[in-house]
């Protein structure tokens, strides 16, 4: 199995003079890949990793980006000849769990917590846990 290095990324993109956008992808489709690999075979076996993977590519923030991540992996596994039917299956499953904790408003959790900013931060990521979680239930 091939293993993708950040410092190699850069060297290559480097010398190939790709754009820093293409440079980009390719390293968070590398940290993606990296961390799938971490957490193990499946999210439910551990729902707070799976959490911190989703947040980690700062999907909040850039949902596009995750979007666009999910194909780019989902590319690589063709690669690696695993079956269409597991990556589509993969892919579907990072996509539900994506959008569940997109869902969570974190306004109203704002709200709710008051005047108490300390708590605001636990309580969001409690809730995206849950969200998460209740994903993959369903």
């Amino acid at each position: 199995m091939v293993f993708y290095r950040v410092e190699d990324i850069k060297a290559f993109s480097q010398v190939l003079r790709v754009p820093l956008v293409c440079q980009d992808a390719a390293i968070l489709v590398a940290q993606w890949d990296a961390a799938i690999r971490t957490l193990g075979r499946e999210p439910a076996d551990d729902p707070e990793a799976a959490l911190n993977t989703i947040l980690a590519t700062d999907a909040i923030r850039k949902p596009q980006r995750f979007v666009e991540l999910l194909q780019a992996y989902a590319l690589l596994l063709a690669v690696r000849s695993l079956e269409v039917e597991r990556i589509t299956s993969q892919m579907q499953l990072w996509q539900r769990l994506f959008e569940a904790v997109m869902a969570v408003d974190a306004g109203v959790i704002a709200k709710s917590c008051g005047a108490d900013t300390g708590k605001i931060k636990e309580a969001v990521y409690a809730a995206r846990l849950d969200a998460l979680k209740n994903a993959l239930i369903n």
